[in-house]
């Protein structure tokens, strides 16, 4: 880079090339403007000559100061493996305000008139910032007076040896240049910490339900009342960390850190608690002496910043448009970021939508992180969107953590709340309350989608009005309509024209359909999710999109997958060049859909190749037991006892007696029994046999038939 070579730092021998070589890859302007901070309050007004020349004078200071340090290291018997330490100590030592500051005085001292010039360049400034910062220990023989002596040596030569520094800084010019400012600057906000903390209270008090429900008022629901700490697993030891809070709350030992979470786990309502844990405090002294929080929703930032310049999140703090708690004064937030506790959430990497933009993001935090080291800073993100960020923010010392879905214990507590706040009518509540739980409790499809706290919400708006046991295929159907049609309205992204002008949601859940069946045949697991490759993924939805009769369907369907991968819940990237369901269970549920659609609507699959080319190939495996029983409790009762009949005639010990099994669950998960009555007799003698040790079983399969025996008494029961 040009830059790097007009200051020096490609010089033989320099050791500390990297530290300016991040700087100029990252933001140099803002460094710059910070630097030079006493003499210019902005560059806006200066013209791109005088700029590049104050870039170059704040470089060639810079590479000085860092070869005097290294002199001082090479001093003391240090070799070039152990100078290496010391690149990012000193980068972050550079960033800090009050070293920035010191680096400028001996600009200042070299233009000012004689009777100042003769005044001390003080060093005890270097040594007192090392230490509070924390950096690696240096060696008792550096001496940062003869570095601060040499250094101011060094930037009175550079000024007297520029014709083009001495009049960007005279004084008088910068006079003229403060006073245009001034009058066409607009009136900057005020630095109030009473009105910024009633507004995050306005923002984020009350549960923003009306994406999901505009059918009823939740207005006596408060986030601080329902937020349920969830656990978090740090990346790269597999050890579970603890309670979120533990990270939020751990000011020494989280300073830097990444919350990373599937759609829906929480991530955004953690980061709003956070907020709100300093705004509900009533002592003043309160306000002013724990961590101020800045949230910084990263959707509104980009849509704030114009596509000419970078604006930088102070700036994007004091004037943007949609801050949520108000805007606040950037140099009262400068001061206060650089010597008080603070917070600083990023919320929604991966809703930075444009790769370019959420790198520039990505590096705009590093180095934000960098300048202000007393502050804290956590991300949010999914990790579709955050992997091609991940090794820029680990070798910033940013540490990882997945959140946890909610265990059995978090989704009680949740549903306890819940009814007890949104129903006036406490009998009500209790009942509905009691009822959810029995739900969830009986059934494993419902467990796993109560871990998601989006999914958990649903789950409690539908049961208001019904029945969940009893309705099983509802909620992923009523699911699916609330994520793909109303996600974008909720998270207040911008409708995709390609997208919307040609499909409904309905189209969208019938590509959903296709794609969940071929992910069924396929059988490639990431984890415990089912994947389809990005090629196999846009195939079928182009072939799903010529079926519905879309034009330019190739065009719509690489739209469509950006948009559900990015934006609407249903789909998630899994790493490498899958793609999977978010939940499995909305995977099987999409397939099951997409047979009865075959067989009821469609009809091009009749009832005999439902039950020879599905069920009669597919019951050997149980990776395929929960597609089989939801389209056994879909289709008419008449035709589901037909399956079950074929399935207690298959001899099915080779495979663990797995068609025995499959026919259990289809009863479990049946809304009522009804016409299956019948089937009820000849499996529990088939069970018994089994249980009973008439067939060579493993100790697994004979505990698990004489479980669903009991099951089968529970039937009989009146």
């Amino acid at each position: 880079m040009e830059w790097l070579v007009l200051v020096g730092a490609e010089a033989v021998g320099f050791a500390f090339k990297k530290v300016l070589a991040d700087l100029a890859v990252g933001a140099l302007e803002d460094y710059v403007k910070g630097f030079f901070t006493d003499s210019i309050k902005d560059l806006v007004g200066l013209a791109q000559k005088d700029k590049k020349s104050l870039k170059v004078a704040c470089g060639k200071a810079l590479k000085e100061f860092l070869a005097l340090v290294q002199q001082e290291l090479e001093d003391a018997d240090l070799n070039e493996s152990q100078l290496k330490r010391y690149e990012k100590p000193l980068k972050k030592f550079i960033w800090d305000e009050s070293v920035k500051a010191a680096l400028e005085k001996p600009f200042q001292m070299a233009l000012s008139d004689s009777t100042e010039k003769n005044a001390s360049f003080t060093p005890e400034i270097f040594a007192q910032r090392w230490g509070e910062l924390r950096l690696e220990p240096l060696p008792s023989s550096l001496d940062w007076g003869r570095v601060a002596k040499r250094y101011q040596k060094k930037v009175e030569h550079m000024v007297r040896a520029s014709e083009e520094l001495r009049p960007i800084l005279d004084s008088r010019n910068l006079e003229k240049m403060r006073q245009i400012m001034e009058q066409s600057a607009p009136i900057a906000p005020d630095w109030d910490l009473r009105h910024y903390q009633a507004g995050l209270l306005d923002a984020y008090d009350k549960l923003d339900l009306e994406g999901l429900d505009s059918s009823r008022s939740y207005d006596p629901l408060r986030l601080w009342d329902m937020f349920v700490p969830q656990t978090v697993r740090e990346r790269g030891n597999g050890a579970m960390s603890g309670s979120v809070l533990e990270l939020l709350n751990g000011r020494e030992n989280y300073r830097y850190a990444v919350i990373l979470g599937s759609p829906g786990s929480g991530k955004s309502t953690l980061a709003r608690y956070k907020a709100l844990q300093w705004a509900r405090q009533e002592d003043a002294q309160y306000l002013t002496s724990q961590e101020l929080p800045l949230l910084i929703e990263l959707r509104n930032y980009i849509e704030n910043r114009p596509k000419e310049k970078n604006l930088d999140f102070l700036e994007y703090l004091q004037n943007g448009t949609g801050v949520k708690g108000g805007n606040l004064d950037r140099r009262e937030l400068h001061s206060s970021l650089s010597a008080s506790p603070s917070l600083v959430i990023f919320d929604g990497l991966d809703e930075v939508l444009d790769d370019g933009d959420r790198e520039n993001v990505a590096i705009d935090i590093v180095n934000f992180s960098n300048r202000y080291p007393q502050a804290r800073v956590l991300i949010t993100s999914r990790l579709s969107g955050y992997e091609q960020q991940s090794q820029k923010l680990r070798a910033a010392e940013f540490r990882e953590f997945d959140l946890q879905d909610l265990d059995s214990e978090q989704i009680k507590d949740f549903i306890r709340r819940w009814h007890d706040l949104a129903f006036e009518n406490k009998a009500d509540g209790w009942e509905k309350r009691d009822r959810l739980q029995r739900s969830i409790d009986n059934s494993p499809a419902f467990r796993e989608l109560a871990g998601n706290p989006l999914l958990l919400t649903m789950m409690a708006i539908l049961n208001s009005n019904q029945e969940l046991p009893d309705d099983r295929i509802t909620l992923y159907q009523e699911s699916s309509k609330v994520l793909l049609q109303l996600w974008d309205a909720k998270k207040h992204l911008p409708a995709d024209s390609k997208v919307s002008d040609n499909l409904e949601y309905q189209d969208k859940q019938e590509i959903l359909r296709q794609v969940a069946y071929r992910m069924q045949l396929d059988a490639r697991k990431v984890g415990n999710n089912l994947a389809i490759e990005r090629s196999a993924l846009q195939g079928t939805m182009t072939e799903a999109m010529k079926n519905l009769g879309i034009h330019d369907s190739r065009s719509v369907a690489l739209r469509l997958r950006q948009q559900l991968e990015t934006r609407s819940f249903i789909l998630c990237f899994l790493g490498g060049d899958n793609y999977g369901f978010v939940h499995r269970s909305f995977q099987e549920f999409f397939c099951a859909w997409y047979l009865v659609e075959r067989y009821e609507r469609k009809q091009n699959l009749t009832l005999a190749e439902l039950k020879r080319d599905i069920f009669g190939r597919h019951w050997q495996d149980t990776a395929w037991h929960e597609v089989l029983s939801l389209v056994a409790c879909w289709i008419d009762q008449r035709f589901s006892r037909e399956i079950l009949e074929d399935l207690l005639a298959v001899d099915g010990k080779d495979y663990g007696f797995a068609n025995l099994f499959l026919a259990v669950k289809c009863l479990q998960d049946m809304r009522r029994i009804g016409q299956l009555q019948s089937a009820i007799a000849p499996l529990e003698q088939q069970l018994n046999s089994v249980a009973g040790g008439q067939a060579p079983v493993t100790p697994t399969v004979r505990d698990r038939a004489v479980e669903s025996l009991a099951f089968l008494a529970q039937l009989r029961t009146p």
